[in-house]
Order: C-alpha cells, then sequence, then structure tokens
C-alpha cells in the first residue's frame, strides 16, 4: 500500500507540475496577447493622433484661403466702389458744366432784357416777340431752377455713395 500511495503521490506531483506548466504557458500566451494588444493600442493612438493633425493642417489651411478671400473680395469692393464714385463724379461734372453753360446764356440774357443795347441781337420785332421771348425766358428759368436741383440732388447722393464707401 506504500507502494500505491507513493505512485499516487508521484502522480498526483506529475500532475501538479503539468498544471503548473500549463497554468506558466498560459500565463506567457496571455502576456503575449496583452503585449500585443497594447502595441496595437499605440499604434492606433499614433495614427489617429496622425489624422488629428492631419485634419487640423486642412482646416487651418482653409482658414487661412477664406481670409485672403475675404480680403481680395473686399479690395475688388472697394476698387468697384472708388470706380462707381469716380463715374458718378464725371457725370456730375458733365452735368454741372451744363448747368453753368445754360447759366451764363440765362445770364446773358438776363443782361439784354435789362440793359438793352442799341446794335445788339437784331431782335427789334414788336410786342408779339416780346411775350414769345418772355415765356422762353421762363422756361429757361425754370429749367435751370430744375438742373440746379438736381446737381445738388447728385452731390448729395455723391456724398452719401463716397461717405457709405469709406465706412
Amino acid at each position: 500500500m506504500k507502494e500505491t500511495e507513493e505512485e499516487l503521490i508521484r502522480k498526483a506531483h506529475c500532475d501538479v507540475q503539468s498544471v503548473q506548466a500549463m497554468v506558466k504557458h498560459e500565463r506567457l500566451l496571455l502576456n503575449e496577447e496583452k503585449v500585443k494588444h497594447r502595441a496595437l493600442l499605440s499604434k492606433q493612438r499614433m495614427a489617429h493622433a496622425k489624422e488629428r493633425d492631419e485634419q487640423l493642417s486642412r482646416l487651418d489651411e482653409r482658414e487661412r484661403a477664406m481670409k485672403q478671400k475675404e480680403i481680395d473680395s473686399e479690395r475688388g469692393l472697394q476698387v468697384k466702389t472708388a470706380q462707381l464714385v469716380k463715374e458718378r463724379l464725371a457725370d456730375v461734372a458733365i452735368r454741372e458744366k451744363m448747368v453753368e453753360e445754360q447759366l451764363v446764356e440765362l445770364r446773358e440774357w438776363e443782361a439784354s432784357l435789362l440793359y438793352p443795347s442799341g446794335g445788339g441781337g437784331g431782335s427789334g420785332g414788336g410786342g408779339g416777340s416780346g411775350g414769345s421771348s418772355s415765356s422762353k425766358n421762363v422756361q429757361l428759368l425754370g429749367t435751370l431752377k430744375d438742373a440746379q436741383r438736381e446737381v445738388l440732388v447728385l452731390r448729395q447722393r455723391l456724398k452719401d455713395v463716397g461717405g457709405g464707401g469709406g465706412g
């Protein structure tokens, strides 16, 4: 019986050693899996960090491009506004010159009415021509006043456009 007990003890001892070897082997496999998993996580983190950095770089580039477009657009708008103001100023100058010419003609006509000269214009007719001449003069005065009002309105618009574009 002693032999059987010793044999059983030896067998149990062998079983314990084999179980311990299996446990040791399982621990090694588990540790290898942990190392692999940690390495995989590290690679994924680096990939995500790289992707995030690339996205941030693209976003920064887009932002710079948008700011440049905004600056270019503003410059273009300033150039267009300056051109429009220049065109309107030229138009106002032409109209002002026309009004001034009409004013000179009207003053000459007014002077000829107030201070008629003997050798002047050659319209030495009668009362009938004086009446139509008078109505023509009234029309010219009305046209002159309308033109002067138009010049004032155009100047005001020009101030508004110049003031609005600079602000």
